[in-house]
């Protein structure tokens, strides 16, 4: 309760969705702290992607991540449900009245509202996004070393592992009580609905008018583009730079 104090005192406000602890010597609760922080990696891994290859499939994801996340404000806002008691904390002192403000203080230090699970609901909702559109929109080309069969199952292993990560993630938020239980089904149930819904979004109305959006100025500009339709662009950006390569020493 001491640390409440300092925030509320001193002004000081943390960044919850950053912010993770586990009670020390607890070796699964470090390692599920760090498996908690897997929504602060994807969100800094789709910055690193988009600058780099420029698609208009990734932006469209960030962009889709980032109304999620407004979602679940106003979910929290409007259902005021507070974050449990961490039991670690609750040792300090006895009580009801110690509970409540033990409480009361654990709702200013980690957030206003815990449902729903914020983190829970940002990787349902890439986990759904993305398995739709390895199972609906991916189209990998079969080669010798990977055939019509294992292509398949690369991708139910990609998307299986996509659930193993987020049912990881909402595991984490319950172990390190920083939600309950319902509070992660609520994220969980949230996250697919609107993954799914941004997908059908992205598929029916945005996706058509990448063509048009590639031949704007801006596009040409910052080099946006669109590759979904290529079916493996990796070899075709091989196959250019190895023929552009073969043209350059040729001219030198």
């Amino acid at each position: 309760r001491e640390r409440a104090k300092m925030v509320d005192t001193g002004g000081l406000v943390p960044v919850g969705f950053t912010l993770v602890e586990y009670e020390r010597g607890d070796s699964l609760g470090k390692l599920l702290a760090y498996v908690s922080l897997l929504p602060v990696f994807i969100g800094f891994g789709l910055g690193v992607v988009i600058l780099t290859r420029r698609e208009l499939g990734t932006i469209v994801l960030l962009l889709g991540l980032i109304l999620d996340e407004r979602v679940n404000a106003v979910l929290k806002h409007v259902i005021a449900q507070p974050r449990p008691l961490r039991a670690f904390e609750s040792m300090e002192g006895g009580g009801a009245a110690a509970a409540t403000a033990s409480a009361s203080a654990a709702s200013r230090v980690w957030g206003e509202h815990g449902m729903p699970s914020s983190h829970t609901q940002f990787m349902v909702f890439f986990a759904v996004y993305l398995s739709l559109w390895v199972g609906l929109r991916l189209r990998p080309r079969p080669t010798a070393l990977c055939g019509p069969r294992a292509t398949a199952a690369l991708q139910g292993g990609v998307i299986c592992g996509l659930g193993a990560l987020a049912a990881a993630v909402a595991v984490s938020r319950v172990y390190l009580q920083y939600h309950t239980v319902p509070q992660v089904i609520c994220g969980a149930v949230v996250g697919a609905l609107t993954g799914a819904g941004w997908f059908g979004v992205m598929a029916t109305v945005l996706a058509p008018t990448f063509p048009r959006v590639e031949a704007w100025w801006v596009s040409r500009l910052l080099l946006l583009r669109d590759s979904s339709p290529i079916d493996d662009v990796f070899l075709l950006e091989y196959d250019a730079v190895a023929a552009s390569k073969k043209r350059a020493l040729k001219t030198a």
